[in-house]
């Protein structure tokens, strides 16, 4: 009897910790979403690789214009990974905060990290049961 008092009780620790980190996670994301909004250059460029099982792979140098990606490089070694990604596939920063607070509301584990200067999503991993996708954003560059 003890010991099944004991691992409910151990069970809905987790579950709440569970909860909690889940609720943190939308609170961060909220906030630098927030922060992102205020400050986002309207010209910038960035690195973008695809990580995980998800094709693409990368890195890409995508420059965004407005709320328009303007133009994408494979900047990897050798030839571009096909299927890769063009200006009408290609993620805005806008596009991958969407992405994680998809992953946010649906996947079982999400990691986020976010630049403490811009506040973009910098690398974000989406878990599912042994799979997993996400993405690394480096090489940041405000234009104009």
């Amino acid at each position: 009897m003890n010991r099944r008092v004991s691992i409910g009780w151990c069970l809905g620790l987790l579950l709440t910790w569970g909860l909690v980190g889940c609720g943190s996670e939308q609170s961060q994301w909220s906030t630098e979403r927030e922060a992102w909004n205020e400050t986002h250059p309207e010209h910038y460029r960035y690195d973008y690789t695809v990580t995980g099982f998800a094709p693409g792979r990368g890195p890409w140098r995508i420059e965004v214009r407005g709320d328009e990606v303007v133009s994408v490089r494979y900047v990897g070694q050798g030839t571009a990974p096909t299927p890769g990604i063009d200006v009408d596939s290609a993620p805005t920063i806008d596009t991958l905060f969407q992405q994680v607070e998809s992953g946010l509301n649906t996947s079982a584990r999400v990691d986020v990290d976010y630049d403490p200067v811009h506040h973009f999503p910098k690398r974000a991993m989406f878990s599912s049961g042994e799979e997993g996708s996400g993405f690394i954003c480096s090489e940041f560059t405000p234009l104009d």
